[in-house]
């Protein structure tokens, strides 16, 4: 996730170089662990702040930063279940914030629908049969919101994507 602003070059160089020096294989699978819990931990940190700010919140900085941190974890969530993430389009007006979605039935206000999603996550934390969905629902719910926080083309709205395990590109990404 630093490596988008610091820059350490090719991680897989690192983890040989790494390997070569210790003569232990490093653990990937906790790398990739401890990459999404970083990639989300702003959310566990800022949201509060995000939902009920104070007089003194940094509420912008506070935004930006957790809508590309929690991109960044559906973007490693889509490499890590094999699934290719969407784009999105600048959503049109309507009364509601979310489709019916996984649901099956459009909830009654958006209080509600968070409140359902929760329970249909938590009902499934343990099989994940959902996950790959689950990413998609996430991802484009994230973008929606990290386009939300300034016009097309601000720096507000560019999204770092991290390098990603398996090699693929990655890239900035202008919404």
């Amino acid at each position: 996730m630093r490596d988008t602003l610091i820059h350490f070059g090719d991680m897989r160089k690192l983890y040989d170089r790494y390997e070569e020096l210790t003569g232990e294989p490093v653990d990937i699978e906790a790398v990739k662990r401890r990459h999404f819990a970083g990639c989300i931990g702003n959310q566990f940190q800022f949201g509060a702040a995000i939902a009920l700010p104070g007089p003194d919140t940094d509420l912008m900085t506070f935004m930006q930063w957790t809508s590309e941190t929690n991109l960044m974890a559906t973007d490693f969530l889509g490499e890590y279940l094999g699934v290719d993430l969407p784009s999105v389009e600048p959503p049109p007006a309507r009364r509601t914030r979310h489709d019916a979605g996984l649901l099956g039935r459009r909830p009654a206000d958006w209080y509600e629908a968070e409140r359902e999603l929760e329970q249909f996550v938590m009902a499934d934390a343990e099989m994940g049969r959902h996950d790959p969905e689950l990413a998609l629902l996430f991802h484009r719910r994230n973008l929606r919101t990290h386009m939300a926080l300034g016009p097309a083309g601000s720096s507000m709205t560019r999204h770092y994507q991290c390098q990603r395990f398996d090699g693929g590109p990655t890239g900035v990404i202008q919404l």
